[in-house]
């Protein structure tokens, strides 16, 4: 007999306005319309800039919703987006890559597994978060091919980083959140343990906080992606140092902990051509802390290191715990629900084990592909022998490194979604294209041994500006 531990209480102080019905305020609507324009015939320099202007800046319930088919900001500016990315051809010059096939099962294999559950009550929801991740996947791959577009993505997310710094750091200090006038988020800024937990426009203070902490290495890749190192330093920096500060706004031990793993992957880059020697020593350490302490790695983790007073990492021990003792209610096709495993294990805050919920042990392995693709991405790129292109590659991996640390402490949706797989696709275009760069000069050095004249590329797809 499975009981029913459900918290009555879980969501009694939850923010979930306007669900449902259509909440667009004037700036809302202005600044959709002027993406639309931009993505239609602006530059690309310009593409992510907008976007992450008008997701960052508004808060979580404008909404339009027609025929039941709720467009949450996020989903309405990706539609806009793509549909105006194919209208002016931008996805033409793209090539198939190894990690397109991967992100589309990660979107097709919750629907299909729900849809084995018999759960279709929720399907709606389901398709529209694999819209979003889709959505901003294919951005990401059309907008990031080359250095000039880092140096551009870099500049957007710093003009944007500077309002939301200030007002995260204003909440902080006075317990107000001004970004409520627009609806969708609290007006009195959430305190746990005596804590303030600023959150500006986003869904929640922990997406807010991973959403800089990721955003840390992207600004890093600055340094060497601008054309001018001057300049670059500085846009690295000063984007460093506002985004250490909306993480240490939030008060939130997920997004801290991932900051603090940015910081030493990146003092590790030097060291970077020794990392595939090291890996199996690290996996044989992580294996035998493991079955040596009694908690396990997973308790290591969760129980020995808190960054702020109050954290819940015993509820992260206690999830991945209970989802190991009932995994055979999840490991084909994922379960209905978690109610059954404990008090309070219906808040499934670890992106690993809201995989194994929503799609089983699939699901799982494509999520874990999907992350060792990218990685391998990063490596094709930290391994070039031109310095700048080698240092962009490392640092796209470790905010990729960012995000698969904090899956370990929460379960991604709403804003973040934009940063996380828009890295993933401009990862994946950028390896495409300095592989590409890489066959040519393989091609012309044989040619040219040869003495054959080299045919001439058509196009400029692949090639690094």
């Amino acid at each position: 007999m499975q009981h029913d531990f459900r918290d009555p209480t879980r969501f009694a102080t939850n923010h979930l306005y306007g669900i449902g019905e259509t909440n667009l305020a004037a700036t809302t609507i202005t600044g959709v319309a002027l993406l639309a324009v931009i993505m239609l015939a602006g530059s690309r320099k310009l593409w992510i800039f907008a976007l992450v202007m008008v997701i960052c800046l508004t808060p979580p319930a404008q909404r339009l919703v027609i025929a039941d088919v709720d467009f949450q900001t996020l989903r309405l500016v990706g539609l806009i987006s793509v549909v105006a990315l194919l209208a002016r051809g931008a996805f033409r010059e793209l090539r198939w890559g190894r990690l397109d096939l991967w992100m589309i099962g990660l979107a097709a294999v919750p629907t299909f597994m729900l849809v084995l559950r018999g759960h279709t009550h929720t399907l709606m929801n389901t398709l529209g978060e694999s819209a979003d991740m889709l959505m901003m996947y294919a951005i990401g791959r059309a907008a990031i091919r080359s250095l000039d577009d880092v140096s551009s993505m870099v500049m957007g997310l710093l003009v944007v980083t500077i309002p939301i710094a200030i007002g995260l750091a204003i909440e902080k200090s006075t317990g107000r959140n001004y970004f409520s006038v627009l609806g969708g988020v609290p007006e009195f800024t959430a305190m746990r343990f005596g804590k303030l937990r600023a959150q500006a426009a986003f869904d929640h203070p922990i997406t807010a906080g991973c959403w800089f902490a990721a955003s840390i290495p992207l600004f890093l890749a600055a340094r060497r992606s601008f054309k001018s190192e001057s300049l670059g330093l500085i846009v690295a920096w000063v984007g460093v140092i506002l985004a250490v500060v909306c993480v240490v706004a939030t008060s939130s031990s997920t997004p801290m902990g991932a900051a603090l793993v940015s910081g030493v992957a990146i003092l590790l880059f030097r060291y970077r051509l020794h990392f595939r020697t090291a890996l199996p020593y690290v996996g044989i350490t992580c294996v035998f802390l493991h079955f040596l302490t009694k908690s396990g790695l997973h308790g290591i983790v969760y129980t020995r290191f808190s960054f702020v007073t109050g954290s819940t990492g015993y509820h992260r021990y206690a999830l991945v715990d209970a989802a190991i003792r009932n995994i055979n209610q999840w490991f084909l096709i994922g379960s209905g629900s978690t109610y059954s495993w404990g008090w309070g294990m219906d808040d499934v805050t670890h992106q690993y084990v809201s995989a194994c919920v929503r799609g089983g042990i699939l699901m799982l392995v494509v999520l874990v592909g999907t992350l060792v693709i990218s990685f391998k991405n990063a490596g094709e790129l930290m391994r070039s022998p031109d310095r700048r292109v080698a240092w962009v590659g490392y640092c796209f991996g470790v905010s990729i490194f960012v995000h698969a640390v904090a899956f370990m402490g929460v379960s991604y949706f709403g804003q973040v979604y934009l940063i996380t797989y828009i890295t993933f696709g401009g990862l994946e275009s950028l390896a495409a294209s300095q592989s590409v760069r890489g066959l040519d000069a393989t091609l012309r050095r044989n040619t040219e041994s040869r003495s054959v004249p080299i045919p001439a590329r058509t196009g400029n797809r692949g090639r690094w500006t």
